[in-house]
């Protein structure tokens, strides 16, 4: 491997991954393994070890029409501005003092799943979770320069290599790349970002943020996009008060993570721009899909080769080269076509029924451009707004999002990505095996969890 970089001390290695000293009295005891970053570049959590049946392809399983899709305003969507465009102001306060009431009903009912102690588990779950975080980041880390030695300099497949580690390392469960290109990828950063700010990408050196802007640097052309992990077993119990934390406190981990990897990119001598709030910079789907991370599926989510659809993405823009990593084709979108199980069974009638998908765009809040499935989403945020809970009926109904351990699933992920013949049997598989409609709520008390609800 060639080493185009500096040295640094375990010591100094450490603390560049934000572990400072408590980090390294914990790790004392054990062998100094790591001596440098060539160790780091080396070591198979670098390596993106997924399954033989997924396959990497040139171009995304959904189609996309690079000339017409454009930036995107993220205010426009259904969970800032989009469902009181959609419904009136008046009917969308009414929605919330609706699902409150509900809430408070069910808490004095004990319903299974919505009692006081299930909700009392679920805003602790929330505590963290949506409070702002910095998108320059908060430079707390060292720099090479105050370290008196040169910048870190690799390959783009050393740096790829070297941030999958260090991902990992932090709580990171997939970890994809995209590079921006002005024609294509670029489209897929947002306009004007959560925060209500514009974003302008222009050819400065350094990252910028005003009261009212975030300047991106066109130099900064690398995405990191991740996952965080959520409990499969929990996912099975949603809608419910007890099943909500467990997407929650990715919400939290996902910051968490952010913060650190900032600095850690810092002492190595590079810029990275976070999220000031989940769902931030760009459109999560399309970066993913992009990236690999998974496929589009009927609901407009990823769907990841090991973990369905338990986790939540976030992202992250630096200027370190990296190797970009391909999308990927593991039969989502064909067996979407024919399984419709979350259409079928949506409380809201909200998820397209369509065998085919559609360029037709259901509404204002969604950016045109991208050949899928559209969910109808005034009904479906209007049930949310309505159980006061959220739903994710459509996350526990799902036959690819089962646990990845078990014989059947790999038996079925790996056929569906071959060929489409058994697709209907496994959606009729999925209807007889003890997988739902979903599990009873209530059972969250009697479990034995993992730590963090991780199986």
């Amino acid at each position: 491997m060639s080493k185009y970089h500096s040295i640094l001390s375990r010591r100094e290695f450490l603390k560049a991954l934000g572990m400072g000293s408590a980090g390294l009295g914990a790790l004392a005891v054990a062998p100094p393994a790591i001596r440098d970053m060539d160790e780091v570049i080396a070591s198979p959590q670098a390596d993106w070890k997924r399954p033989a049946w997924v396959k990497e392809v040139d171009k995304p399983t959904v189609e996309i029409d690079w000339k017409i899709l454009e930036r995107f305003d993220y205010r426009e969507v259904m969970f800032v501005n989009g469902f009181t465009k959609a419904v009136g102001k008046e009917t969308a306060g009414i929605l919330s003092q609706v699902g409150l009431a509900n809430a408070k009903k069910w808490i004095r009912d004990k319903r299974p799943g919505h009692t006081l102690k299930d909700y009392a588990v679920k805003m602790g779950a929330q505590g963290y979770a949506f409070d702002p975080h910095s998108y320059l980041g908060y430079k707390k880390s060292p720099t090479p320069e105050s370290l008196g030695v040169p910048r870190w300099e690799g390959t783009p497949e050393e740096n790829a290599r070297m941030v999958r580690t260090v991902m990992r390392l932090y709580g990171a469960v997939d970890v994809a790349y995209v590079e921006l290109d002005t024609d294509t990828t670029e489209k897929l950063i947002y306009t004007y970002d959560v925060d209500g700010k514009q974003m302008e990408i222009k050819d400065v050196e350094l990252g910028e943020e005003s009261e009212k802007v975030k300047i991106l640097p066109k130099k900064a052309r690398w995405v990191i996009v991740y996952t965080m992990m959520m409990s499969h077993e929990l996912t099975r119990r949603l809608p419910s008060f007890n099943a909500e934390a467990t997407v929650y406190m990715p919400y939290a981990q996902g910051p968490w993570l952010q913060d650190r990897f900032q600095d850690f990119i810092r002492t190595l001598g590079y810029n990275c721009y976070g999220e000031p709030r989940p769902n931030a910079l760009g459109t999560s789907v399309g970066l993913g899909v992009m990236g690999g991370l998974g496929e589009i599926s009927r609901i407009e989510h990823i769907i990841t080769p090991g973990r369905g659809f338990s986790h939540r993405v976030f992202k992250m823009i630096t200027d370190l080269p990296l190797a970009p990593t391909k999308p990927i084709d593991t039969g989502v979108m064909d067996f979407c076509r024919v399984c419709k199980k979350c259409s079928d069974m949506c409380p809201a009638h909200a998820i397209a029924p369509d065998t085919e998908p559609t360029w037709k765009i259901p509404g204002p809040y969604k950016n045109p451009g991208v050949k899928g499935w559209f969910r109808i989403e005034p009904l479906c945020y209007t049930y949310w707004r309505q159980t006061g809970t959220g739903c994710g009926f459509c996350l526990a109904l799902c036959p690819l999002n089962r646990p990845q351990n078990t014989s059947y699933f790999k038996t079925m992920r790996s056929t569906i990505a071959k060929t489409t013949a058994l697709n209907r049997t496994f959606r009729k598989m999925d209807d007889l095996l003890d997988w739902g409609p979903r599990r009873d709520p209530a059972g969250f008390w009697d479990l034995e969890m993992p730590s963090f609800g991780w199986d």
